[in-house]
C-alpha cells in the first residue's frame, strides 16, 4: 500500500505539459478580454470628449433629455459597431434617423424596409445597425453611383424617400472634428435634401439554382454563371471583355 501510495504521490494525474498548456490558454484568453475591454473604454472616453449629444434629432415625449442621452447611447453603439467615430459614421446616423421621422419606421425584421445605398462609405455601418439593414438579409442594395445618398422603400405601405447629402466635407480646408459636430448637431434641412427615388422598388432577393462551373469546378448561383466558348463558366474563370461602351 505504502509503495502504491508513493507512486501515486510521485505521478501526476495530469500530465505537467499540459497543465503549462491549459495556463498559457488561459493567461492569453484573459489578456485578450483585457484589451478588447480596454480598447472599449478608449473609444468610450473619446466619445465622451468629442462628440456632444445631438439635440436636431427626433424626440418622442416630454422629457427631452432621456432622449439625447438615448441618443448619446446609439451614437456610442454605432462607433462599437464600426470600429471608430467619423464624419461618415455620422452622416450614416443622422440618415437612419431622418429616415425613421419622414417613413415613421424603427427597424427591419425582414425585407419590409429596402435601403438602396449609392455609395460603400462608413455611413453604411450605422445603417445596418439602426435599421437592420443588411446584405445577408437581402435589404441592403449597392448601387454604386458614389454619392452620399440612400434610398429607403417600404414594401407593404409603399412609402419611398431618397436621402441625399447637401453639406460635404472641404478636405482642403475643414476640419474634420468640427464637420463631425455639424454632422451630429445641425438640422436635417441644413444637412440634407429629401425627394423621391427616379427608381421603383428593387425586386425582393432570390435563391437561385446552383451551377457547377466547368472550369474551376467551384458552384456558384445560376444567375452569375456566364456562357463562354460554349461552356457554363463563373465570373472568376470568364475573360472579360473590354470592348464596351
Amino acid at each position: 500500500m505504502k509503495q502504491g501510495a508513493d507512486l501515486y504521490l510521485t505521478k501526476p494525474l495530469v500530465p505537467m505539459k499540459l497543465l503549462k498548456a491549459v495556463a498559457g490558454f488561459i493567461a492569453k484568453h484573459l489578456l485578450l478580454r483585457y484589451e478588447r475591454e480596454e480598447r472599449r473604454q478608449l473609444r468610450k472616453a473619446a466619445v465622451m470628449m468629442n462628440s456632444k449629444p445631438v439635440p436636431a434629432l427626433p424626440r418622442s415625449g416630454t422629457n427631452g433629455e432621456k432622449m439625447e442621452e438615448a441618443l448619446q447611447k446609439d451614437w456610442e453603439k454605432c462607433i462599437d459597431f464600426h470600429g471608430h467615430q467619423c464624419p461618415g459614421l455620422a452622416i450614416g446616423f443622422r440618415v437612419a434617423f431622418a429616415a425613421r421621422k419622414r417613413l415613421e419606421i424603427t427597424s427591419a425584421a425582414d425585407e419590409e424596409l429596402v435601403c438602396v445605398t449609392e455609395n460603400d462609405a462608413c455611413g453604411i455601418d450605422a445603417i445596418q445597425f439602426l435599421l437592420s439593414c443588411t446584405l445577408g438579409k437581402g435589404n441592403l442594395i449597392y448601387r454604386d453611383r458614389g454619392k452620399q445618398a440612400f434610398s429607403f422603400f417600404l414594401r407593404e405601405q409603399g412609402k419611398k424617400l431618397r436621402i441625399r447629402l447637401i453639406r460635404p466635407f472641404n478636405k482642403e480646408t475643414g476640419d474634420r472634428n468640427a464637420y463631425q459636430q455639424e454632422i451630429l448637431t445641425l438640422p436635417d434641412e441644413e444637412i440634407f435634401s429629401f425627394s423621391e427615388p427616379a427608381y421603383d422598388l428593387p425586386v425582393k432577393a432570390r435563391i437561385f439554382k446552383t451551377v457547377t462551373c466547368e472550369q474551376c469546378g467551384e458552384t456558384t448561383a445560376e444567375a452569375k454563371i456566364r456562357l463562354h466558348d460554349g461552356k457554363k463558366l463563373c465570373l472568376d474563370c470568364t475573360p472579360e471583355y473590354l470592348r464596351r461602351w
